[in-house]
C-alpha cells in the first residue's frame, strides 16, 4: 500500500502523481493530461472555491 500526504500533493503534485501511477502499474508515457488536472482549481465557479 502506499501512502499519499496531502501536503505531497500540494508541494510536489507532478512527483507525487508519478509515484501514485508507478505504484499502480498505471504510468502513461505522457503525463500532460495529468498535470492539467493537477493545475485547475476543480471548484472554481461553485460556491467552495
Amino acid at each position: 500500500m502506499i501512502a499519499i500526504r496531502y501536503s505531497n500533493w500540494r508541494s510536489h503534485p507532478r512527483e507525487t502523481a508519478v509515484a501514485m501511477l508507478g505504484y499502480c502499474n498505471c504510468l502513461p508515457s505522457d503525463l500532460t493530461a495529468v498535470y492539467e488536472t493537477l493545475t485547475k482549481d476543480s471548484q472554481a465557479g461553485t460556491s467552495l472555491s
